[in-house]
Parts: structure tokens; C-alpha cells; sequence
């Protein structure tokens, strides 16, 4: 392949660009790691519960949701915390307080893993093109509002996406030199993102055909015509060097899986070809549905790369495609298409048969685009040519944009909505007494740090259980409400058939917020600053007096709006 010609780099001081990169990254990452603690639980949804790491590590324990994820990031929260542990354990912490500083050793580990991951890509770029696109696409992942969003929580998102960008080091490494050692490392940081997080297996499906295809023309030696090619793709498939990564790959995931826990795998599997995948579909295996999916999986991008970034990162992968088809070759359009490979791997191996996807599966797309992106933006910066006046102050305002866009995760995490009605039962309850009894009915990580009520518990028998207890404020998740008994017992609640009056009805006002709601039905997003309400109980000890003729204020949650 003959070599484009690289774009003059004036990036004189790349680490103190790179520096600054993470200086803006540090608080867009950093804050809202606090948000829902001190707390045994937390608001963070499939975060890694303490309690669940060494269960998931167990040859007893074949029951419970940790088996729904693979063991390694498990094992690797065991392993790190282990000091931490021990010197709670030697000073005798209570079980409570150990719990919450655990999930606070797993959110930071996930931020400092998130900010490796913007190191690793910078390199990656490096690797591809100069250091000016390459911090470019470094800044583009710093501006992705889920990876925001999952670098302060103790999710797996974060980690399978570092185990992804360190294999996709030796993936551009293997396509440019084809040495050994990047393909063995490939083969096990590819093994290591797909037992953090199974998903992951899509982005490599389709990975060793770029690898065959290079290394077929590097057998071929540029001549011989088409039957000196297909004889080179047969010798690659023989090569050592791709059966070597084959078989680190292999001995990677038994290692990392636990295979020789046999049950538990097996109960893993029957997990995610079962229970895990019944009533998830959102579309129908038809046309229709697979149309319906692909406009969803292109608004989610849209949704975590904001509108512009996203259209910026479309154009640079038709520039990436013009460059590769019209002047025939070249390594950098090569190594930018064999990216684009591992997209259309991911979304034909993995979200055509599940048949749904989140925002948080976006999160390696949005990595893979950040590249060609990368690209456009480094040229569009560059010293010389056409418009510099206006090409670097315009990049330069969709950076700022991208930014804001992204920190509308923290202002929204600071302005939750549970925050204040905590505040008001600590102003408003008449003793101490009264302000411990308030409860949170819902699911756990949607309410308040109250005393948790299941939903199942507060329908039972009409809501005898609050008339039994009588706590002295009962808050809800309005956004949450997903069945009709549910809303039929929020609507009880309102008129005041159970023996409690509305006091509040909230939902907090970030100080800016720029997220698109269009696909916030299938975001994380939408767990941050729900509506809530807060009821008071009437009558002696808990209320102050009897409901009163005024009526409550209206919901404006969508299941919620009493008409």
C-alpha cells in the first residue's frame, strides 16, 4: 500500500495539548462520582455491588444478577480492594460504611480507567495519522455525553471500552507491521473486553478480515494479479501468526471467563440466551423492525455525539471511503476503513439479533467514529490553506458546544430532583423520629435515601402496609411508574384515600441542559432528576392538619398526568 502524504503537524508541545485535553476532562468526569452516596446502594443502575464481587468469583454461588456479566471486572474489583478491605476490617468499620467505600473504589476505578481510555485513543490516533487529528479524536471521546455518564459510575462500560481501545492498539499495529507480539496482545486485550462485558464480541467478529486481507497483500507482494491474492488470503489463514492469536485468544477467555467453572458459565449462558433476553426486543425480525432499529441506532448516535459532532464524524468517514475507493489505497484511509469494519461487525453481529439497543451501546461506535472525526477536524486546524480564519474559530466553537452539550450530564446529576425532597423532610418533619420514618416507594436505585418499599409491598391489600406502618412521608418516582396499579395507587395517594396529602411535586432545574430528549426513553439519562412527589401523612405526628380544598399541583411525567 503506498503511504498518503501526512498532514503538516504544528502541534510543537503535544504533551501540554494532551494535558489540556484532561484538564477539562477532570471535572466533566469527576463531578456527580458522588451522586446518590453515602448510600448502601446507590442511584447508579447495574452498578457492580460489593456484595456481588467476591459472589461472582464463587464456586457456590450460582444464583443471583451478578451472573449476568462476565467475571473479570468482578475479579478485578476483589483483587485491588483487597488493602482497602483488610484495613476496614483491622479498624473495625461498621458493614454499612464498608459497602458505600467499595462502590466508591469502583466509581473510581472506572474513572481512572475512563481517563486512560482517552489516553489510549490519542495514541491509537498516533499510530494512524499526526498528533493534531489524534487529539482531536481523543477530544471527541472526552465530549461523548454516556461516556461522561459512565466514567464516575461503577458500571462495566467504562472498562470493556478500555479493554476495546488497548486492543485496537495492536489492531492498527498488526495492520501496519505484522509482528507477532501485536497480534498475541490483540488476541488477549480482545479476550479481556469480551469477559468484562459479553456484548463486546460484535466489535470483533468481522476483526480478522482487514488482518487476512493485509496480510494476504503483504504476501502477495503487490503483483500477481487475483489468483496470487486468494492464494495469499489461503497462506494467511495458515500463518502462525494469526493462529497464534487465535489460540491466545482461546486461552484468554478461559482464564478470564472461569471456564473451569464449568457451572457457572453454564448457568451464565443459559442467563443470556434466556431470562436475560426475554422481553427486551423492541422491534420485530422483520423489515420493518430492522428499519426501525437502524433509525434508532443512528439517533442514539446523534443523542451521545450531539447533532454536530455526529455529523462531523459522518463526514469524515465519507471522506475516510472517497479517499479509500477514489485514489485506491493508502495506508491511513486503510487503517481508518478496517475501524469502520469493527461498526458494521458490532451492529450486524450484535444489534440486528438482539433486536434493541441503549445509549450505553453506542459508547465503542461513538470510539470507532471519533477517528474518522478525528481526521476531518485535524485538517480543518490545520496552519495552511483556505479560510484559517474561519475553520480554526469555527472547530473551536463545536469543541465548546460539544463541552456543554456533554457537561449537561453533571449539571443534571447535580440538580436531582431526590436531593431536594431529602432536604425538605430534614426541614419540614416535625422530629427527628418522623424525618427517619420517611419512606420510598419504587425500585430501589429510584427513590430517595429513605427506607425502601417495594411496589409489590405498597399495593398489597390496598396499601395497608403505609396505614400499618404510618410513616410520616412517603416519596415516588413519578417517572418510574410503569404498570397501572402502580399509577392507580399514586392517584389514591393524590386524593387522599390512603391518609396522606401532597406536600411536593418536583423535578430539578439544571443550571443548563442541552441533551436532545428524542431518545432519552433509552438512556441512562432517564434515571437522572425524575419527577418525584412527596406526601405527607395527615393528622397527628406526621402532617400538619387535614387536606384542604386546593387542588395538588399537576405531573408532568407523561404516564402521570391526572386529568
Amino acid at each position: 500500500m503506498t503511504e498518503t502524504a501526512a498532514l503538516p503537524d504544528d502541534l510543537r508541545r503535544p504533551r501540554l495539548w494532551l494535558a489540556a485535553l484532561f484538564a477539562l476532562a477532570i471535572p466533566l468526569f469527576v463531578i456527580g462520582v458522588w451522586w446518590g452516596l453515602p448510600h448502601w446502594s446507590g442511584w447508579a443502575g447495574d452498578e457492580m455491588h460489593p456484595t456481588q464481587w467476591p459472589k461472582a468469583l464463587s464456586f457456590k454461588a450460582f444464583n443471583g444478577w451478578h451472573t449476568r456479566y462476565p467475571p473479570l471486572h468482578f475479579a478485578v474489583l476483589q483483587g485491588l480492594s483487597w488493602p482497602l478491605r483488610a484495613a476496614m476490617q483491622a479498624a473495625g468499620t461498621a458493614q454499612p460504611d464498608r459497602i458505600v467505600a467499595l462502590i466508591w473504589f469502583g466509581r473510581i476505578v472506572s474513572l481512572l480507567l475512563a481517563f486512560a481510555t482517552v489516553g489510549l485513543v490519542y495514541r491509537v490516533g498516533c499510530e494512524i495519522y499526526d498528533r493534531r487529528s489524534a487529539l482531536c479524536a481523543a477530544a471527541i471521546l472526552v465530549c461523548v455525553a454516556p461516556y461522561v455518564y459512565y466514567a464516575k459510575m461503577g458500571n462495566l462500560d467504562v472498562p470493556y471500552i478500555f479493554w476495546f481501545t488497548g486492543s485496537l492498539l495492536f489492531y492498527i499495529r498488526i495492520l501496519k507491521h505484522h509482528r507477532l507480539r501485536d497480534y498475541v496482545l490483540f488476541a488477549l486485550l480482545a479476550a479481556a473486553t469480551v469477559c468484562t462485558k459479553d456484548q463486546a464480541y460484535g466489535l470483533y467478529s468481522l476483526a480478522p478480515l482487514p488482518i487476512l486481507w493485509s496480510l494476504a497483500v503483504q504476501e502477495k507482494g503487490g503483483g500477481g494479479g487475483t489468483r496470487n491474492l486468494l492464494r495469499g488470503l489461503g497462506r494467511a489463514l495458515a500463518d502462525r501468526r494469526f493462529l497464534a492469536a487465535a489460540g491466545t485468544a482461546a486461552l484468554g477467555f478461559a482464564v478470564f471467563q472461569m471456564l473451569w467453572n464449568w457451572q457457572r458459565f453454564a448457568l451464565h449462558v443459559r442467563l443470556l440466551v434466556g431470562p436475560m433476553s426475554d422481553n427486551y426486543q423492541d422491534f420485530e425480525n422483520s423489515p420493518e423492525g430492522q428499519e426501525a432499529l437502524l433509525s434508532l441506532f443512528l439517533r442514539q448516535i446523534a443523542f451521545s455525539l450531539n447533532p454536530a459532532l455526529a455529523a462531523v464524524c459522518a463526514a469524515g468517514v465519507a471522506w475516510t471511503l472517497w479517499r479509500l475507493v477514489k485514489k485506491r489505497g493508502g495506508e491511513e484511509p486503510f487503517l481508518l476503513g478496517s475501524l469502520m469494519v469493527l461498526i458494521v461487525s458490532y451492529y450486524a453481529t450484535f444489534l440486528v439479533l438482539i433486536l434493541f439497543s441503549y445509549d450505553r451501546y453506542i459508547l465503542p461506535i461513538a470510539l470507532l467514529l471519533a477517528f474518522p472525526g478525528g481526521r476531518l477536524l485535524g485538517a480543518l486546524l490545520a496552519p495552511s490553506g483556505r479560510l484559517v480564519a474561519l475553520r480554526r474559530p469555527a472547530v473551536a466553537f463545536l469543541f465548546a458546544y460539544s463541552f456543554l452539550y456533554a457537561a449537561s450530564v453533571d449539571a443534571r446529576l447535580l440538580a436531582d430532583s431526590r436531593y431536594a425532597v431529602e432536604a425538605y423532610v430534614k426541614e419540614h418533619a416535625p422530629s427527628a423520629a418522623a424525618a427517619k420514618s420517611a419512606v420510598g416507594v419504587g425500585r430501589r436505585k429510584h427513590i430517595p435515601r429513605f427506607r425502601w418499599v417495594l411496589w409489590a409491598d405498597a399495593l398489597e391489600k390496598n396499601g395497608r402496609l403505609l396505614q400499618r406502618h404510618r410513616p410520616a412521608y412517603v416519596a415516588i418516582n413519578l417517572t418510574d411508574i410503569r404498570h397501572p396499579q402502580e399509577l392507580d395507587f399514586y392517584h389514591r395517594m393524590v386524593r387522599g384515600e390512603l391518609g396522606y396529602r401532597l406536600v411536593m411535586l418536583h423535578r430539578g432545574k439544571p443550571l443548563f441542559d442541552l441533551l436532545s430528549p428524542s431518545v432519552q426513553g433509552t438512556s441512562s439519562q432517564r434515571f437522572i432528576n425524575p419527577e418525584m412527589a412527596l406526601f405527607e401523612r395527615m393528622g397527628r405526628g406526621g402532617g400538619s392538619g387535614n387536606m384542604d380544598s386546593t387542588a395538588p399541583p399537576m405531573a408532568d411525567s407523561p404516564a402521570v398526568r391526572l386529568h
